[in-house]
């Protein structure tokens, strides 16, 4: 049987009033003890209880419900740790500590979950704002890891649609194949009816067909299909 965390004295507890509370994670006592005791004497904030471990901090969840987790990015096996914890966490957003700001790592632990971080070199006023943020739905991040994030939702994205095509069996008629070409080249509608000397009213349902065969939105997308 696991240790059960640390809860604060009720008579602490029932002065929380308005303030966030928080569960602090961490398998270093001094980080725990430290950092609770700082945090008690803040307003903003609150520690409802500690846990040095991934069962001892879903079992607080559980029973205390925090406002947020306060998780020690340097724990053995910090990231399965985390999505460990925000898989059960019902939505209480998870804020790594003491986090290595450097752009990999960053998205590494966005991706198990996190809501937030704190990088190491934060005061505890950085800290409360992180909390603070992380229950609005916000985070504050440097421009180099905003960027990274940015090329991260792009290669993500692009994973996707690769997916997405490869998942789509078809074969094109000579004709279907022609209008798509020519749309892969920027050709309007009025264009391809003059290019394949039919109307245009017939070259616009020939490239509304074609898209609906392919499952694609934009004729855009048309050329990203026959480069896949």
């Amino acid at each position: 049987m696991p240790e059960a965390a640390f809860k604060l004295p009720h008579a602490a507890a029932a002065e929380l009033g308005s303030s966030l509370a928080v569960l602090i994670v961490s398998d270093v006592c001094f980080l725990r003890e430290g950092l609770s005791d700082i945090l008690l004497r803040q307003s903003e904030i609150a520690v409802v209880a500690t846990a040095e471990n991934p069962d001892q901090a879903l079992a607080s969840i559980l029973a205390d419900r925090p406002d947020a987790v306060l998780l020690d990015a340097n724990l053995q096996d910090g990231l399965a740790v985390a999505a460990r914890i925000v898989g059960g966490a019902a939505g209480i957003p998870v804020i790594a500590l003491a986090m290595a700001e450097i752009d990999h790592a960053v998205i590494a632990w966005a991706e198990a979950g996190i809501a937030g971080y704190v990088p190491r070199s934060a005061s505890i006023a950085d800290l409360i704002d992180a909390v603070l943020r992380a229950v609005r739905g916000e985070q504050a991040c440097s421009a180099k890891v905003a960027g990274a994030m940015l090329r991260r939702l792009h290669q993500l994205a692009l994973e996707a649609r690769q997916e997405r095509y490869a998942s789509i069996d078809v074969r094109l008629t000579p004709r279907e194949r022609e209008i798509a070409e020519l749309l892969a080249e920027g050709f309007s509608n009025k264009l391809i009816a003059r290019r394949l000397h039919i109307a245009v009213s017939t070259a616009k349902c020939h490239v509304h067909n074609l898209l609906d065969k392919l499952k694609l939105q934009r004729r855009t997308d048309i050329a990203r299909w026959l480069r896949q």
